[in-house]
């Protein structure tokens, strides 16, 4: 029986040395998220989190929590394009707008929920397309600057299609409908009062399970060796026989459609949509996620996500309980809690980047490498 092959993306007009395409055992080591007893750990960790944070119906922390997620599925997408293939976007925001808006248009037309959130990744890749073959034949701080062009035309889009998106007095949705019930509303089951928030809880972290394992497969497969090719050195990539601009169109066009799931979602928690929520700062939010949380990490992308979200809640109920400062109001010009929340963010950014450069996710490999190291050399020495 013939060997087979297969190859990486070719370049118009060269040839590509096939790669021998992996075995059925292989490619199940390659794909297995939990191969290490780090992985499993923190798989088991999470499991009693989040059981533990149903259990509890802390409605405050539901919530917190939830945006988290919606705000990590934009940050994996992000980290596909930034992280793994080196795009930097400061435009990512704009396909969030967009497959928010898609979604909220979807819903008046009384599109299921499903259908809503596929659209809003089509709409959103559509985008990205219209404009990533032009703009990522930039790079570095050229790219930047394009980017930065793309968040820009995107917020004045979403701020005059006021018949879409409702202007800058932005627009309310629908209340999604799953399995015959509204997301929004609570419900008893069991005996026990089910949220809302609950519900979008299990629902938000099946969603973000389900698209890191599948960011995280593609990341092992073959595309994945090619984004991180031309990541690494894009002259390499092209000399090897990797179409680059189609890889780094591709991997954009990823990014977007993931972005636009992240938009679907937060158009059906928040129920309100506002266009300045997807400007150039929203965008610089999500590349602190994916850097603060770890470059190239989906568990990092994960982590930022919730850690960027919840730490201004956090420090506000730290200090507020405290006595430290006073409460933020509309009118108050004093140093307040809010003050003291834009200050220890940026402390906490900088602290993680001189302390763990790789991202917290990167840390947490690092330790538990030298832990199962340690852990190894003693088992031998004895």
């Amino acid at each position: 029986m013939p060997e087979t092959t297969s190859e990486l993306p070719a370049r118009a007009g060269t040839t590509t040395t096939p790669v021998k395409a992996l075995a059925p055992s292989e490619l199940r080591a390659q794909v297995n998220l939990l191969g290490t007893p780090m992985a499993r750990v923190a798989a088991v960790l999470t499991l009693v989190l989040a059981v533990g944070l149903l259990a509890s119906g802390d409605a405050k922390m539901l919530s917190v929590v939830n945006f988290g997620l919606i705000a990590a599925v934009a940050a994996i997408g992000l980290n596909l394009a930034m992280g793994t293939t080196g795009i930097l976007s400061l435009g990512h925001a704009v396909f969030v707008g967009f497959g928010a808006f898609t979604a909220a248009v979807a819903a008046d037309h009384g599109l299921p929920y499903p259908v809503a959130a596929v659209l809003a990744m089509l709409v959103a890749a559509i985008a990205s397309l219209s404009i990533g073959p032009l703009a990522l034949r930039l790079s570095g701080l050229y790219l930047a600057v394009g980017t930065i062009g793309i968040a820009y035309v995107g917020e004045h889009l979403f701020v005059n299609l006021r018949s879409l998106t409702g202007g800058g007095a932005g627009r309310m949705v629908e209340s999604p409908m799953l399995f015959g019930t509204k997301l929004s509303e609570s419900a008893g089951l069991a005996g026990r009062l089910v949220t809302g928030d609950m519900k979008w809880f299990v629902l938000l972290s099946l969603i973000t399970l389900v698209v890191g394992a599948c960011v995280a497969t593609l990341g092992r497969l073959r595309w994945g060796r090619a984004f991180r090719a031309v990541r690494d050195n894009e002259n390499s990539a092209a000399a090897a026989g990797i179409a680059v601009n189609r890889v780094r169109v591709t991997a954009f066009a990823l990014s977007a459609a993931l972005g636009g799931l992240s938009g679907a979602l937060l158009a059906g928690y928040l129920r309100y949509l506002n266009p300045e929520t997807f400007g150039l700062e929203q965008s610089i939010q999500y590349i602190a996620m994916i850097i603060v949380g770890g470059l190239g990490s989906v568990s990092g992308a994960v982590i930022g996500g919730l850690l960027i979200i919840a730490l201004p809640t956090i420090l506000n109920e730290v200090s507020s309980a405290l006595g430290l400062v006073e409460q933020a109001s509309g009118t108050s010009s004093s140093f307040n809690t809010g003050t003291l929340a834009l200050i220890a963010y940026g402390l906490i950014i900088v602290a993680v980047m001189c302390l763990a450069p790789n991202g917290i996710a990167g840390g947490l490999s690092q330790l538990g490498r030298h832990l199962g190291g340690g852990r190894a050399k003693h088992d031998k020495q004895h």
